[in-house]
């Protein structure tokens, strides 16, 4: 069953574990009236942004860091110095992986040492696009 995370008035989030239709019978417009002991809280607002931080997985959750456009641990410095002369700016982690701050950089960063980005999608060609 997911979780969800709602709002209160005051600017508490509360936390919810319950399936989708019992949500979607809370559900009035856009804010959400919880039963039980719940509805002295009055209305809230589900916080979905919060339900989401954090999560490495979910798509467009940035920073990546990538392994396939990683260097070892002793090249770091060497890498970033290159990447600064084409005018990208990537960090490392300790242990090589790239750390991508968007669609775009990764884009620019894969393009400028010559690799195929496999996981690039449709939204990356418009985002990264140069004039």
């Amino acid at each position: 069953m997911p979780t969800y995370i709602f709002t209160t008035e005051a600017g508490e989030n509360i936390e919810r574990t319950m399936t989708v239709a019992e949500m979607e019978r809370c559900r009035r417009g856009e804010n959400y009236l919880l039963s039980g002991d719940d509805r002295r809280l009055g209305f809230v607002k589900r916080d979905i942004a919060a339900e989401h931080r954090g999560m490495s997985s979910c798509p467009g959750a940035w920073p990546l860091k990538s392994d396939g456009a990683g260097v070892h641990p002793s090249q770091i410095k060497e890498h970033q110095e290159q990447l600064k002369s084409l005018g990208i700016s990537t960090d490392f982690t300790t242990d090589g992986r790239a750390i991508f701050r968007d669609r775009a950089h990764r884009r620019a960063h894969c393009e400028a040492i010559g690799a195929y980005d496999r996981d690039g999608g449709y939204g990356d060609a418009q985002q990264g696009a140069r004039s």
